[in-house]
């Protein structure tokens, strides 16, 4: 029973996505008997504690998300190529195709979906150690074109995203996660 608890707020933690719940379940299960058990389950654990904070808190980039900024994005019926290419490389990091990508109707539909499928939700379960090198590179290529102010003097929902995916393809040094007799810095 023990076992089944403790396997089961990892696989919890891990869903979540919550640093503050993903510590205490990683602490438990190598604290318990089962660490061995526990192993591939505790190492994706994690991995995902990793992945939170490379992102430094940017699974929601945009904290106003909201209509205001989608609807200024939508209302382009063709925007600006700069615009355009901001909105496609963030939603290719999202895990869209490319050819899918060339139509603004695509991307405006996307940036409308609700549930589970809605932005919100992606930038929530987005892992950029799961997007293809290859995918990276085109996006990053896409951005690096812009600086954050010309995007911001084009379209501040633009800005947003250029500061999402800005922040996300930068890379920074993992912080150690804390293993049996070690305590995390303050």
């Amino acid at each position: 029973l023990e076992f089944l608890e403790v396997q089961q707020a990892l696989i919890e933690a891990i869903q979540r996505r919550n640093e503050k719940i993903l510590i205490p379940a990683i602490s438990m299960a190598n604290g318990s008997g089962y660490k061995k058990r526990l192993t591939l389950l505790i190492k994706k654990a994690e991995e995902t504690l990793e992945d939170l904070r490379c992102l430094g808190g940017f699974q929601h980039p945009i904290p106003d998300l909201n209509k205001p900024i989608i609807a200024e994005l939508m209302n382009y019926v063709s925007p600006p190529l700069i615009v355009r290419d901001i909105m496609t490389a963030t939603f290719l990091l999202l895990g869209e195709t490319e050819e899918e990508l060339k139509s603004w109707e695509f991307i405006r539909l996307l940036m409308r979906t609700t549930g589970r499928n809605s932005l919100l939700q992606r930038f929530q379960r987005f892992i950029l150690t799961e997007v293809p090198t290859e995918v990276q590179t085109k996006a990053e290529n896409m951005f690096k074109k812009f600086t954050e102010d010309e995007v911001r003097k084009t379209s501040a929902g633009a800005a947003s995203f250029f500061v999402w995916i800005q922040k996300v393809m930068t890379k920074p040094d993992p912080s150690p996660v804390p293993t049996d007799g070690q305590k995390r810095k303050k």
